[in-house]
């Protein structure tokens, strides 16, 4: 089940709306309204988040920027083959607005979908970048770490509108967004938007009570939580003097737009924290001849949130967070993104982050094949090597014993020699024998011969038996 957050924080109160989706039907889980009473809006959200389990960091957010920071032109452009559609809004743009787009981030979107050939109306808003810069300063102090869009409020209440089936009809309706410093005016109709930020909400009213009664400002909202218009008619002046100013940004609209009528008006919403007044849906009928209905964000949602009663009571306030918290679940009609420039240079850096973990694991994986590969040579020498100490080693073992069989097998050569020797000789001096005993006289019995040489000289030695020396 998918999760998102709208997170929208105003003066004096914040509003927060947790939806989830499961197939294609959404749940409201939580829809959280609270005032801020003077204190510090960080620490209310810090509580917020504490008291009701919300996790910060894994859930996607998605916030807005102040109307007062915002600048908003609804310009049309005829598209050009040869340039890119960018550059001719940034050049359009440009020409409507005092202040440099180098100062600004900015983002647009084309509201129709005609033929190519036919002028295009393009949404243009854009911000100052110190004060998306005081924006991405609010996420990072709340710790939220899956902010994909920063969006508008005029555009998030529009999304609300469309997310509700209100965008679908020919004919013209407004939405009031009643606001703490601001008042929003949206016409809205099928393929056409117009917006206006009218300075002046719900604190003037307190002003005027100030000056008038000489109460405190804080004394002020205390009371006017209490009033009911039908019956207390103390702001009446202030109020009449704000109908005023919507009435004359009606009929400029009436003035602008060919066809368009006060009579050809279909509906009023009005929404907004300060609508919370007591019978002010009523007097703004009274006042301004149309029937004013207080906008439902939860019309065509499964509500599973706690404390439903007061969410239906309040429902109205939520239109702005409720817008927000579409941004990641569902394809709204106007996707204005102040992060879209953040969020590429974030992927950009990505993926270069990507690239390097790639190319390192890369060369880490070639450095690992060469280790194995010399590992597996190295393995395989030392094998070598060890076989050949082993050889070695067993060469040694036995060296002597082959020295000692050649010194054996030389002596036995030597001796099979000398019975060679002796083999020869022993014929040789029977010969001998035989001849001298036939040389020598018959009395003279020889026994025994020897022959050997002494120096150069060759000696022959007989011995034998005589029966005289005369013989001899």
């Amino acid at each position: 089940m998918k999760k998102s957050i709208g997170l929208d924080i105003g003066s004096q109160s914040v509003k927060l709306v947790e939806l989830e989706k499961e197939g294609e039907i959404f749940y409201l889980t939580k829809a959280i309204y609270k005032e801020l009473e003077g204190n510090d809006p960080f620490f209310v959200i810090k509580e917020i988040f504490l008291e009701n389990e919300i996790n910060v960091e894994k859930t996607p957010f998605t916030l807005t920027c102040s109307s007062r920071d915002i600048l908003f032109k609804l310009i049309e452009i005829l598209p050009l083959k040869k340039e890119p559609l960018e550059k001719i809004v940034s050049y359009e743009a440009q020409q409507e607005i005092s202040v440099p787009l180098s100062e600004l981030v900015w983002d647009y979107q084309i509201l129709n979908t005609k033929p190519k050939t036919e002028p295009k109306k393009v949404i243009f808003t854009a911000i100052k970048k110190e004060n998306l810069e005081r924006i991405l300063g609010q996420i990072t102090h709340l710790n939220l770490r899956r902010v994909e869009y920063i969006d508008t409020e005029p555009f998030s209440l529009y999304n609300c509108l469309g997310f509700n089936g209100f965008l679908v009809s020919p004919k013209p309706s407004w939405l009031i967004e009643l606001g703490t410093n601001t008042t929003t005016l949206i016409m809205f109709q099928k393929g056409d938007l117009w917006i206006k930020i009218v300075p002046g909400g719900s604190n003037q009213f307190n002003e005027f009570m100030e000056r008038r009664w000489g109460v405190s400002l804080e004394e002020a909202e205390r009371q006017k939580k209490e009033m009911n218009l039908q019956t207390d008619l103390r702001l009446e002046e202030a109020l009449e003097k704000w109908i005023e100013e919507i009435k004359r940004n009606f009929d400029y609209y009436y003035l602008e737009r060919e066809g368009v009528t006060k009579e050809s008006v279909q509906e009023i919403f009005l929404s907004g924290g300060g609508s919370r007044l007591k019978g002010l849906d009523k007097f703004m009928e009274q006042r301004l001849g149309f029937k004013v209905t207080f906008l439902d964000p939860f019309k065509r949602i499964e509500i599973t949130a706690k404390k439903i009663d007061e969410i239906r009571t309040n429902r109205q306030v939520f239109g702005i967070a409720f817008g927000l918290a579409l941004r990641n679940l569902y394809r709204c009609n106007i996707r204005i993104n102040f992060l879209k420039e953040i969020l590429l240079r974030r992927k950009k850096k990505w993926q270069r982050k990507l690239l390097l973990t790639f190319l390192s694991l890369l060369a880490g994986s070639i450095l690992a094949g060469i280790f194995i590969s010399l590992n597996i040579e190295i393995v395989h020498k030392q094998k070598i090597l060890k076989d050949v100490k082993n050889r070695v080693a067993i060469y040694q073992s036995h060296g002597l014993k082959i020295e000692k069989i050649i010194e054996e097998k030389e002596e036995i050569k030597r001796k099979v020699d000398l019975l060679g020797d002796f083999a020869v000789y022993r014929g040789l001096y029977l010969d001998l024998f035989k001849e001298l005993v036939k040389q020598l006289p018959e009395q003279i019995q020889l026994n025994q011969l020897s022959f050997y040489r002494k120096g150069d000289d060759f000696i022959l030695e007989l011995e034998g038996i005589s029966p005289d020396y005369n013989f001899v």
